[in-house]
């Protein structure tokens, strides 16, 4: 389609849980993909955070900053759902004028079991900080996003009754 993607993930040696069973040869040959380390679970897990994105969070700011730093990119395009990662694109917006893009795969914040009828929050303090962050990270991540693709519409009529702002921003849903 006339773009060269340039991927940048975690080291799949640093994922605990769920692995894609997809071996690397699933991306086409010519597919450039930089991998990045993250603290070590087993460390992480003593202070009771296990999360992805908090453990590969400086990593990843790192390696995304070298390779912004190096080489020429039209688009960062984020598609994660370890939500702290999200955060990195207004920072390199900022200091590379870099334009980025968020795939809202899931709500980032979420009032579901604040809902009459829903089961208790899982996780404790855990959760209660994760929704933290997500009351205090979303819009400032998103709000400097040059657009949005979504698997469901939901989740941006969600993001456009919360913001004022987002109905000025292309956004499109790819189921």
């Amino acid at each position: 389609f006339g773009w060269e993607p340039v991927v940048l993930a975690v080291d799949p040696r640093q994922v605990a849980g769920w692995h894609d069973s997809r071996p690397p040869s699933a991306l086409p040959a010519d597919v450039v993909v930089h991998r990045c380390g993250a603290l070590p679970a087993r460390l992480t897990r003593l202070a009771g955070l296990g999360s992805l994105g908090p453990r590969a969070w400086l990593h990843l700011r790192g390696a995304g900053t070298e390779l912004l730093r190096r080489e020429r990119f039209d688009l960062v395009f984020f598609s994660t759902t370890q939500f702290l990662a999200l955060t990195l694109g207004a920072g390199w917006k900022k200091k590379f004028g870099m334009p980025f893009v968020i795939d809202v795969q899931d709500p980032w914040r979420t009032d579901y079991y604040e809902r009459p009828g829903s089961p208790p929050p899982p996780g404790g303090w855990k959760y209660r900080f994760a929704r933290w962050q997500a009351g205090h990270f979303e819009e400032p991540s998103f709000r400097p996003a040059a657009g949005f693709v979504s698997v469901s519409e939901n989740y941006l009529g969600q993001l456009r009754a919360r913001y004022p702002w987002f109905s000025a921003r292309p956004s499109a849903v790819i189921p």
